[in-house]
């Protein structure tokens, strides 16, 4: 490609966006992905770099329009009931699992690896990954999502150590790969997520890795700490290569961490995509909206296909950029009457499993206290016992 060949794809690119007007985001993934497609080929072009700037800028102008809109369903008269019924439902569910299946979790892990010695158990059908994928699924019904997925093949896992690389744009990331990931999996994410209590002991349980991405040798030690961990079992590394989610619902820029991991590990890369996430719980947002989304697995990037760490980058962003233009139609609509009842039915199961344990705790360890006195012994110990985890899974395990 040329500096002339380039500037008149962006002259028609911006023709494209110029009749697609006030277009829906299914145009808007695609354009996108088509101006990013170009700003690859440039790149791996012969114009010269002076040239190649000014190409950038005209293509960031493209692409600064082109931001996904959040799904705007009609306003009825039980929407804020709906919602807060929801968000309800979804923080019963964290305190319910985090408090009653994270430990549970951890034992399970210890019992699959006991089983697998003794040639009782095969490493694809761990115990603890069939209770984690229940409660992903569970995760995903509580929400109100209704989940479709396609290009699964377990047999895209079968390396000791493969790297899944998602388009991180959404809260609902972590339970669509959970409920849809065939073998355990070491998920890399930010530290500061691991200070909110319950959320945090279940994610740990899950395989979550705090990245203290301020400090360089903390992130390359846990970086280094989730692929021992996965190159001990049938396992995978989760890494966002865009480090951070999404506020466009568009694929962020890549960041160098995963592709120094790749290689150092030559393993292939296996890309997951989602669509529709973003716009049911975009960043900000304080619950999703109920909806529908499409989750995609892509072949795997094999080593032999890149020599280098630029290289494979252009590869994964390429492959991404073109999987996303595939975008399914009706990701728009709402989900069926059965799938919402279905959604209430789990929220309301929930809420009822929530008190249920409750009342059962209260009247055993918290015999004869007052509410207050329980909600008090309850935020002191939960607050102490995530404090104490942070420290040791962010600062003290690299120790050992």
């Amino acid at each position: 490609m040329d500096l002339s060949s380039a500037e008149n794809k962006i002259s028609r690119l911006r023709g494209r966006i110029v009749d697609a007007g006030s277009c829906d985001n299914l145009t808007r993934r695609a354009l996108y992905s088509d101006i990013e497609l170009l700003r690859l080929d440039i790149i791996e072009s012969g114009i010269p770099d002076d040239k190649r700037e000014g190409l950038y800028n005209k293509l960031d102008d493209l692409a600064s329009g082109l931001a996904l809109r959040p799904l705007a369903r009609n306003e009825r008269w039980w929407t804020t009931i709906d919602y807060t019924y929801r968000f309800i439902g979804l923080v019963a569910l964290f305190i319910t699992t985090g408090a009653f299946f994270s430990v549970p979790l951890f034992v399970l892990q210890s019992v699959d690896s006991v089983l697998i010695k003794v040639n009782l158990l095969s490493p694809s059908n761990k115990l603890s990954e069939m209770l984690k994928r229940f409660i992903a699924k569970w995760f995903v019904l509580v929400s109100g999502v209704t989940l479709t997925v396609d290009g699964l093949d377990p047999s895209y896992f079968q390396d000791s150590c493969a790297i899944m690389t998602f388009s991180h744009a959404s809260n609902l990331d972590g339970f669509l790969i959970s409920s849809t990931c065939p073998v355990q999996h070491f998920a890399l994410a930010k530290k500061e997520l691991f200070l909110v209590p319950f959320f945090s002991w279940i994610a740990l349980a899950f395989g979550g890795v705090p990245v203290d991405r301020k400090h360089r040798e903390r992130a390359v030690l846990a970086l280094q700490r989730s692929t021992e961990a996965a190159k001990s079992g049938n396992s995978c590394i989760v890494i966002a290569p865009e480090g951070t989610r999404s506020t466009t619902g568009q694929l962020n820029t890549f960041k160098k961490g995963v592709f120094h991991m790749w290689e150092q590990l030559k393993s292939p890369i296996v890309p997951f995509i989602t669509y529709g996430a973003f716009e049911l719980f975009p960043k900000k947002s304080w619950v999703n909206t109920t909806g529908r989304v499409h989750a995609r697995y892509l072949k795997p990037i094999l080593p032999s296909e890149a020599t280098s760490r630029q290289q494979m980058e252009i590869l994964l962003r390429r492959r991404m950029l073109e999987a996303l233009k595939d975008c399914p139609p009706g990701l728009d609509k709402e989900i069926s009457t059965s799938g919402y009842i279905a959604h209430v039915l789990g929220v309301t199961a929930t809420l009822a499993l929530d008190v249920g344990l409750g009342m059962v705790v209260s009247r055993t360890v918290f015999k004869n206290m007052s509410p207050g006195a329980i909600a008090s012994r309850v935020g002191i110990w939960s607050g102490a016992l995530t404090a104490g985890l942070y420290i040791y899974y962010v600062y003290l395990i690299h120790m050992w």
